[in-house]
């Protein structure tokens, strides 16, 4: 988190964009700590892809952001009261966790844009965290049909918070295995 906006900032975020020019992912900002005018020199610098954690902050931040062109992600939990909160605000939600949400986003897609869909990841908690949310392995293997079947619902890949504190070899091996997860999913 920085406290003030200078160029020097602007110009790091420019290097770490160039740095990652071929890669084939997104980049997202996380603007829980931000100020509004550290979120605006971000976009100026070339970050196009916001996250908030929280439903009402997220919400508030498109309000008050409204004139910038980026696109915004729901990276935290989300409770089924806030779904028609969200559905069709986002680019992606994150974070679905049960099957029971992702019928609860699907209902509502077909409700408020009739025709089009919502993209989210599923939340695996891979690492089996009592303390994180995500479905557990097993689970996902028995719901996954269910859930790709869900019209309204546009399921882009997997979600997983790896634990804190872990050396990379462990990392190294719970990613791998996710990944081979995720193949054994779309297999099935």
């Amino acid at each position: 988190v920085y406290t003030t906006v200078s160029d020097t900032t602007t110009q790091r975020v420019k290097q770490f964009l160039a740095q990652l020019a071929d890669w084939p992912g997104t980049v997202v900002a996380v603007t829980k700590a931000a100020t509004l005018d550290q979120c605006r020199d971000a976009c100026a610098a070339g970050l196009t892809h916001f996250g908030e954690n929280r439903v009402q902050n997220l919400l508030g931040r498109q309000s008050d952001l409204a004139d910038l062109p980026v696109k915004w992600h729901l990276i935290g939990p989300l409770q089924s009261n806030k779904v028609n909160k969200t559905v069709g605000r986002v680019s992606l939600i994150h974070s679905v966790d049960s099957l029971g949400l992702a019928q609860k986003i699907s209902q509502t897609a077909q409700a408020t844009t009739p025709g089009q869909s919502q993209p989210v990841l599923l939340q695996v908690n891979w690492a089996a965290e009592p303390q994180k949310h995500g479905f557990a392995p097993d689970q996902l293997l028995s719901d996954v049909k269910t859930i790709l079947a869900l019209p309204g619902l546009q399921v882009q890949g997997l979600m997983f918070i790896a634990p804190q504190g872990v050396d990379s070899a462990v990392l190294r091996q719970l990613f791998t295995g996710l990944g081979q997860f995720k193949n054994r999913l779309e297999q099935q």
